[in-house]
């Protein structure tokens, strides 16, 4: 039998946590296929007439390269009575490029002046000038395919909705997009499943911000934007407010009619985080610092279990090194099998997971410390 010695108790220990390291990953996973899975997709084309006209309020802030193709999608939506641009103390040529597309009588440009009011804002402030039954605001780098807003619309209808938010394809431009947000958008989705949203008698809530399509009455009811201007995280904290106040929310999916960035570059991805996993900390300082040492862990613990079974410190401990070492590679398979399939989902090619791994795992710790 096997003396209890300090080295022994602390190899158990670590295999425990190898246990609840591989569940873990398994319970994340599970999660975002079945958030998925079960929630709704829009339908193919729509063949009926126009629906109700709709305003669509673009907040843009220093986005001359994405401006044109979002305005040009939007002028493409027959059911869009009117496109608002709020050009939100843009230090570059975003009014301008904006002010090119003037020829269509549909489009406004409107100017915030000064170092910028915020997206929450400004997209209230467009909203005061929407003259609409509905309002659908948009991500200046968003891009629909012609005929999206009718589906959105026979969709929200149909099932009696009074705001309804599209997911679809996010757009990896760069090799560190391609590593990094399949795998954040999988991390958060697994969190707060995708399907719950549209189930009234669960209390998870959020908007996707590249397409939130709102009866104008239903959110000027419950203050809009306005309401929300403080939150880090506006679109999310939109979505809790509508729930909250009793309205119908849905999010469906659409991946080969919407696409967007999700905070494009590495500067980019860690201020995205910092929006996520901030509140959550200034909220409860202790308990979203634990859950936040937690998660990052999970990252380092299966990096752990390898390296130990590599190492042969445990040779004598045949049992341990080989179930330390399954574990190890179980959790980093199911780590990039999330990954995977969320870059499935979004519509980007799969990345090499198991070797970045580590990387996702300083960098979610960077951005925590950042946090604190």
């Amino acid at each position: 039998m096997i003396g209890l010695t300090p080295l022994t108790v602390a190899l158990y220990a670590l295999i425990l946590l190898g246990v609840v390291d591989f569940l873990a990953w398994l319970i994340l996973l599970c999660r975002f296929e079945a958030g998925f899975h079960r929630s709704p997709k829009l339908g193919g084309e729509y063949g009926g007439q126009t629906l109700h006209k709709v305003a669509a309020v673009v907040a843009a802030r220093n986005e001359e390269k994405t401006i044109a193709e979002c305005i040009r999608s939007l002028l493409s939506q027959e059911c869009i009575s009117n496109v608002i641009v709020v050009d939100d103390g843009s230090t570059d040529r975003t009014y301008e490029v904006a002010g090119e597309f003037a020829f269509d009588g549909r489009l406004r440009v409107l100017r915030l002046e000064g170092n910028g009011a915020g997206k929450a804002q400004a997209c209230h402030f467009g909203a005061d000038h929407a003259d609409a039954e509905w309002l659908l605001f948009v991500d200046a780098d968003t891009r629909l395919k012609p005929g999206l807003v009718n589906r959105a619309l026979a969709f929200a209808e149909e099932r009696g909705l009074d705001a309804l938010s599209v997911v679809g394809r996010l757009r990896c431009p760069s090799f560190w997009d391609k590593v990094s947000t399949p795998f954040l958008f999988g991390l958060l989705n697994s969190f707060i499943r995708l399907d719950y949203v549209c189930n009234r008698a669960k209390k998870s809530a959020y908007f996707y911000g590249s397409f939130i399509l709102m009866k104008k009455d239903a959110y000027m009811k419950i203050g809009g934007h306005r309401a929300v201007k403080d939150d880090i995280v506006e679109d999310r904290a939109l979505g809790s407010l509508a729930k909250k106040s009793g309205l119908n929310i849905c999010i469906a999916q659409a991946p080969d009619s919407v696409s967007a960035e999700w905070a494009p570059g590495f500067r980019s991805n860690v201020k995205a985080m910092q929006r996520v996993i901030a509140p959550s900390i200034n909220r409860r300082v202790g308990l979203g610092s634990a859950f936040s040492f937690a998660l990052t862990a999970l990252f380092f613990i299966p990096l752990l279990l390898i390296t130990l079974f590599l190492s042969g410190l445990t040779q004598e401990l045949t049992i341990i090194n080989t179930i330390g070492g399954f574990l190890g590679v179980s959790s980093l398979v199911l780590g990039a099998a999330l990954s995977v399939r969320s870059a499935q989902r979004i519509g980007s090619k799969p990345p090499l997971l198991p070797t970045f791994h580590p990387t996702r795992g300083g960098f979610h710790l960077c951005i925590m410390v950042k946090c604190l």
